[in-house]
C-alpha cells in the first residue's frame, strides 16, 4: 500500500541532527503514537511551523533552548 500524498509536489528529505538521547526520545514518542520516527518528526515539525506562523504576533518568534530557556 502506498503512502497518501501530503502535497502537490513530491517530498524531499530534511536532515536533522539529534543526540543519541534525543533520538531515543523521538523513537519512544513515535512508538507511543504508533508511528515511525520519520512520521512523528514530520508531524511535529509541521505542527510547530503552523503554531509559529499562526501566532498573534508574527514579528516575535520563540525558540526553546536546551535547559528550558526561551528566546
Amino acid at each position: 500500500m502506498s503512502r497518501p500524498c501530503r502535497a502537490d509536489a513530491p517530498s524531499v528529505p530534511l536532515c536533522t541532527r539529534l543526540s543519541p538521547a534525543e533520538r531515543v526520545r523521538v523513537a519512544q514518542a513515535a512508538k507511543a503514537n504508533h508511528q515511525t520516527p520519520s512520521q512523528f518528526a514530520r508531524d511535529a515539525l509541521v505542527t510547530a511551523a503552523d503554531d509559529c506562523l499562526e501566532s498573534p504576533s508574527p514579528s516575535i518568534r520563540t525558540t526553546k533552548l536546551s535547559g528550558g530557556l526561551t528566546l
